[in-house]
């Protein structure tokens, strides 16, 4: 029996493959990156390939809706006029409308698992936010941070902050003690020592600042910083945040789902040496 109910999960994917976009793109968010691989090229074809897919598995939930003014040819066209119809219906109504998506669902969507698994596997989404036409007397700051050898820090992504009108140094001093703090998630508890022209009323266009409170030990120090060498059998090259394991030998790192679905077979707290380093070399 068909549940009463549309998960969150179910609805994103629904709403990807009728209306061709993320379940964000209402907000304006778009495609930024996908896990296990997933390109943007991927994800646009899983969506499309879904939603031109013709409706003959589901002919019974066809006669229900064919009298609706909107042309129903395919996939895509059947769930766009069933989840505007939804919005506005209540009760029992709604209990067989979700009924009947759910049926369009597991008759339809599942049976394409893998396409299915696509839409899944893409959780990062972006919006391009206009900047906003700031004031001559405001100040944009620009961050690389290096370590005290001077040496620019891996993954701490250089980056642009626009603070409020600044009055003097010991004023910009405070603003981007937090400015950095709400930046970096191995600086949130850095504390500034010493930064130049401190004393001073004069601001540079160039200025440095000293301090203490790094934790460059953190998990975190930014998205895709942490140093790690990803090659793993999906094809992904960079850390996205799904769960791995690192190889004893080759330090490369592989996504754990990835390897059991291979046949790999993972023991808490063994070693673990990847197919490429366990395969002779002739």
């Amino acid at each position: 029996m068909a549940p009463s109910h549309v998960s969150r999960s179910h609805k994103q994917q629904l709403f990807s493959v009728a209306f061709g976009s993320t379940w964000f793109g209402r907000w304006g968010y778009t495609f930024l990156r996908g896990s296990y691989g997933v390109s943007r090229d991927t994800y646009t074809t899983a969506i499309e390939s879904l939603g031109s897919h013709p409706l003959t598995e589901v002919e019974e939930i066809v006669e229900k809706y064919k009298k609706s003014l909107t042309p129903l040819e395919c996939m895509k066209d059947l769930l766009s006029f069933m989840l505007q119809m939804r919005c506005g219906t209540r009760g029992r109504k709604k209990m067989d409308l979700n009924k009947d998506l759910w049926t369009v669902y597991d008759k339809v969507l599942m049976r394409r698992k893998n396409h299915v698994q696509t839409i899944l596997n893409c959780k990062v989404f972006c919006k391009e936010i206009p900047l906003r036409q700031m004031s001559a007397e405001c100040l944009t700051v620009t961050f690389v941070v290096r370590d005290a050898d001077d040496n620019e820090l891996p993954g701490m992504v250089g980056c642009e902050c626009t603070t409020l009108p600044v009055n003097d140094v010991a004023d910009l001093k405070g603003r981007v003690t937090r400015l950095i703090q709400d930046t970096y998630h191995a600086l949130s508890n850095f504390t500034i020592t010493e930064m130049e022209g401190e004393g001073t009323d004069e601001l540079k266009e160039n200025m440095w600042v000293k301090g203490d409170g790094a934790d460059m030990d953190c998990n975190y120090v930014a998205e895709g910083g942490r140093g790690w060498l990803v090659t793993c059998i999906c094809g992904a090259e960079d850390d996205d945040g799904e769960d791995m394991v690192e190889c004893d030998t080759c330090k490369k790192w592989k996504h754990i789902e990835c390897l059991i679905n291979d046949g790999f077979k993972l023991e808490d707290n063994a070693g673990f040496i990847c197919l490429e380093c366990t395969t002779p070399r002739h």
